[in-house]
């Protein structure tokens, strides 16, 4: 089962793409796609900014996620 959510913030495009599906063992896998594009030249540098810290930003969020999973949420 998969969900498609489009966001539309100023003169930027955001969709992000989920899937999610069994790992087996009482596990699961989510897949995720996001892809952002700018609407205008106006849009490149906040898009080109957030494309070159994107690695950093989804490290944040497994780190998140990892402290969850340890305190039993």
């Amino acid at each position: 089962m998969g969900s498609t959510l489009i966001f539309v913030a100023g003169l930027e495009t955001w969709v992000f793409q989920m899937d999610l599906r069994s790992g087996g063992q009482s596990k699961t896998i989510l897949d995720v796609k996001h892809t952002i594009t700018s609407l205008s030249a106006e849009a490149n540098p906040a898009v080109q900014e957030f494309a070159d810290t994107f690695a950093s930003y989804l490290d944040s969020w497994g780190a998140a996620i990892r402290r969850a999973l340890e305190r039993g949420r």
